[in-house]
């Protein structure tokens, strides 16, 4: 299944599946809402509950989804199971947390998934219940540089598998330091989430995206923005896009030659490179 993304000139990632009323992110519902939007990739984050179940959220996230500052982390999964999820008017939304290995069975053979924040919830539990699913052809596993060493050694045991993992970085030196620890545990990088801010940066430059395209790897930006300082891309991501000019936000990342687009409104994005290729 991911081999495909190699074979399209570009490729539409959703982040936390698209939400919006009482859908809420990080659930099947906003998977679901996400490939109707033209998705080919969403994205979900993992952590761990009290008693080491592995349950979809983002952390951090409790005050707004959950309008409470204890962490999920802090409770067992039967206790945060009768707390509903707020939608984006504040109220309940019917939805609850979703156990990772349900979202999974359900998400099988749907699209591919990329899994992140996997650091923050128990790494050789995430790894074994895909294995025992037999979709590790379905997932993207990512990390930063502060986090690629343990997840590379708990890959490790799976090279009989088709691993496929994305190195998350903001310059140079982070690529060139995740390479060569990837190279110690023979992890193979197949994508590449490039982070920038300027458009003289690295991560943006030709020499960046002919050493990619001459490795066979795939590379991913974020055109997503978070809030006012959250710029992943020089400003030519979601915002530029929609309140300013297709051409000068999304257009911009295509014209360079980015594989991969995250993007908070896929449906806008998927009608969009349609038209543009």
């Amino acid at each position: 299944m991911i081999n495909e993304l190699f074979n399209k000139e570009i490729s539409i990632a959703v982040h936390r599946g698209k939400s919006g009323g009482s859908i809420i992110e990080n659930t099947y519902a906003s998977a679901q809402c996400a490939i109707l939007s033209g998705a080919d990739i969403v994205e979900f984050d993992v952590t761990r509950t009290l008693d080491n179940n592995i349950v979809l959220f983002h952390t951090n996230m409790e005050k707004r989804l959950f309008s409470t500052i204890f962490p999920v982390g802090l409770l067992p999964l039967n206790i945060l199971k009768k707390r509903a999820l707020h939608g984006a008017y504040g109220r309940n939304s019917g939805f609850k947390l979703d156990d990772y290995e349900e979202y999974l069975n359900k998400m099988k053979d749907k699209c591919i998934l990329n899994l992140d924040r996997i650091w923050c919830a128990d790494i050789n539990k995430c790894l074994a219940v895909i294995d025992k699913l037999q979709m590790f052809n379905q997932i993207i596993f990512k990390s930063d540089l502060g986090h690629c060493k343990k997840i590379f050694k708990a890959l490790s045991k799976y090279k009989d598998k088709n691993i496929t993992f994305m190195a998350i970085c903001k310059s140079k030196e982070d690529l060139d330091k995740i390479e060569a620890i990837a190279k110690e545990f023979e992890i193979e990088i197949r994508i590449i989430e490039a982070i920038f801010y300027k458009e003289s940066d690295y991560l943006c430059s030709e020499e960046f995206l002919k050493r990619a395209k001459n490795n066979n790897q795939l590379t991913w930006v974020n055109a997503i923005d978070l809030h006012k300082k959250a710029n992943m891309c020089a400003l030519h991501g979601d915002n530029t896009s929609i309140t300013d000019s297709f051409d000068r936000g999304w257009g911009w990342l295509i014209e360079k030659g980015f594989n991969i687009i995250q993007t908070d409104w896929p449906a806008l994005l998927s009608k969009y490179t349609k038209n543009k290729i």
